[in-house]
């Protein structure tokens, strides 16, 4: 009995042992491969089968054929000797998404520092900019230092930060809030989060007179 087993390798031999009564003879079969895994030649020497080869053809439509030459054989081999003679090759993966830029909501008391952290989802492998701008909500001019700008991302570069600084003031109040966003990306890099919310959280007491 013998046994095959067949291995994703461009080339692979196997010897084969057989056994009679009296001798014992040994062969050699060698299995090559195309550029998309499929068996396209088996080569024996040595045996009862020396010298004998299987060339497998694949048309276009991905399907196998088979020609079997021997020493005495004149059969033509596969096209392109024994490639695959045809068919389509897989497509290539989609090529990555490009880096992504995000920005986070922040806060601050008021009369503080308030930071907006803007972030690449990956490395970048060239330099890029994105704008940026905030506008007023129920938080206004005299709450925070209005402002707007551009950032720019040197290559490999993936996190950025924006100061807004907000005003003190003596009245109570509630938390108020403005926008904080980006546009305008530039150097192959996208935007998929460019909304973001800073919100000024009070700090004067209102005592008894809020009970």
């Amino acid at each position: 009995m013998r046994t095959t087993h067949f291995f994703g390798l461009t080339a692979l031999v196997l010897v084969l042992g057989s056994s009679a009564a009296f001798a014992q003879t040994t062969s050699t079969e060698e299995y090559s491969y195309d550029a998309l895994g499929r068996l396209i030649i088996v080569d024996t020497s040595g045996g009862q089968n020396d010298d004998e080869t299987h060339s497998f053809c694949y048309d276009d439509a991905g399907n196998r054929t088979e020609l079997q030459l021997t020493s005495d054989s004149t059969v033509s081999a596969c096209t392109e000797s024994g490639s695959n003679g045809g068919g389509t090759a897989p497509p290539p993966p989609p090529p990555p998404p490009p880096p992504a830029l995000g920005v986070a909501d922040a806060a601050a008391t008021e009369g503080g520092a308030m930071y907006f952290f803007v972030t690449l989802s990956s490395p970048h492998n060239t330099s890029a900019s994105v704008a940026y701008a905030t506008s007023y909500g129920s938080a206004g001019p005299n709450d925070f230092q209005a402002t707007s700008g551009t950032l720019n991302f040197s290559a490999g570069e993936t996190s950025k930060w924006i100061l807004i600084t907000t005003s003190q003031d003596l009245f109570i109040e509630s938390p108020e809030t403005f926008a904080f966003n980006l546009s305008s990306p530039s150097g192959g890099v996208t935007i998929s989060d460019g909304a973001a919310v800073g919100t000024i959280i009070d700090d004067d007491d209102c005592g008894v007179s809020c009970q």
